[in-house]
């Protein structure tokens, strides 16, 4: 929805990841995982080189999102980092997936990292453990316009 709102592109970090995803969903090398990042810092760059100031990201680790600012220190990186203070919202959440995904114990250690440390230069961290989808919509619209 955000991507319809912005009109900007919008590249999924895990459509990118699925070509080194075995099929139990791990990676298969940390190395594979490193040039898929790689990759997606290049195809930013290259949004950026043919005119799109901004381009939306998805899907990220947290270890990815922590590395952001420093992978583009000539740019404003604006990040958005959904959370749920509730683990059982997020336990609600996780069994509601279709997509096969459905470690929940690593979506608690995951979500409660993102709580845990400090925001990254550029970051909001949201808690979207009440809103619908459309809020999320809403706040993070309202976030990027703000810093626009």
């Amino acid at each position: 929805m955000l991507y319809e709102r912005r009109g900007c592109p919008w590249i999924d970090y895990g459509h990118l990841r699925q070509f080194h995803l075995l099929p139990d969903w791990s990676n298969q090398s940390k190395e594979e995982e490193q040039l898929t990042f790689e990759n997606l810092t290049f195809i930013v760059r290259n949004y950026w080189r043919y005119g799109y100031p901004e381009v939306l990201l998805d899907d990220l680790r947290d270890h990815r999102i922590v590395q952001l600012p420093s992978c583009f220190p000539e740019a404003r990186v604006d990040t958005i980092t959904l959370f749920l203070s509730d683990p059982d919202a997020l336990r609600m959440r996780i069994a509601m997936r279709n997509d096969g995904w459905k470690d929940e114990e690593l979506a608690i250690e995951w979500n409660r990292a993102v709580q845990l440390r400090p925001p990254v230069r550029g970051e909001v961290k949201l808690d979207v453990t009440s809103l619908t989808p459309e809020e999320v919509l809403l706040r993070a619209n309202e976030v990027l316009s703000w810093r626009s």
